[in-house]
């Protein structure tokens, strides 16, 4: 479901969806809505219209956007999350040995340095 099938926001629990498959708009409840990507724009774009109340992302999603430092990269959607309210934003490790896994959330922990950070 994309974010420009949005018609309105009720309240932070409650959005109006267009559905053109069936030429009708729906009203969706939920308790939270958490956006799962890595695309700036997406991300800019849905915190402006309100409608999350966190973004969560993963190296397989990462790696379809264009060539970037990881790092850096999630240092800009912690920027956007903090300008958005403080959302929540949970990055996922991967390393695939417990030892480098630990190492690893804490190098981005620090290097972030963002205090709504979640690794998973």
């Amino acid at each position: 479901m994309m974010a420009n099938n949005i018609l309105s926001k009720r309240n932070k629990n409650e959005i109006i969806f267009r559905f053109s498959k069936y030429k009708r708009n729906r009203r969706i409840r939920f308790k939270q809505v958490f956006l799962d990507t890595a695309n700036l724009d997406e991300i800019s774009d849905v915190i402006n219209k309100g409608i999350i109340q966190g973004v969560t992302t993963n190296p397989s999603i990462l790696a379809k956007e264009p060539k970037t430092d990881f790092l850096g990269h999630i240092k800009k959607i912690a920027s956007l999350c903090r300008d958005g309210g403080n959302l929540p934003l949970s990055v996922e490790v991967f390393a695939k040995d417990p030892q480098s896994m630990f190492e690893q959330a804490m190098d981005i922990v620090i290097d972030v340095n963002y205090n709504n950070l979640n690794i998973k």
